[in-house]
């Protein structure tokens, strides 16, 4: 599950609370392993944010991901747009209730506001 706003603003701040739900049991479950990517519509990654791994809270059933500064800039080629898409890949792992690991894969979409326009 992620909680966002849907709406970033150009060189603003933004955040990701990310939680992962075991699909069989339906239950919050702590994470072992997480990484991000963040790319434009077309894949280009932005600010060299790629693979960059989370460092884990002990205890907690959720992650909180900040984007700030250049993770939230308008690109050359997207300058005369006023909302641009952004996409953040999330990479997940867990231990099921067999205590085996897990994948678990997300996408989360969301528009990029252009200040200067």
């Amino acid at each position: 599950m992620l909680v966002a706003n849907a709406i970033a603003t150009q060189q603003g701040d933004y955040t990701v609370e990310v939680q992962l739900v075991d699909p069989k049991t339906k239950e919050n479950v702590s994470f072992t392993g997480l990484q991000w990517t963040l790319t434009d519509s077309s894949g280009t990654v932005i600010n060299s944010r790629e693979d960059v791994s989370v460092v884990l809270t002990p205890g907690t059933d959720y992650e909180t991901i900040s984007l700030g500064d250049d993770d939230l800039q308008i690109l050359t080629d997207e300058s005369s747009k006023r909302l641009v898409q952004r996409k953040l890949v999330l990479e997940a792992t867990y231990l099921n209730d067999a205590g085996e690991t897990e994948n678990a894969n997300e996408v989360l979409y969301f528009g990029l506001e252009n200040l200067g326009l």
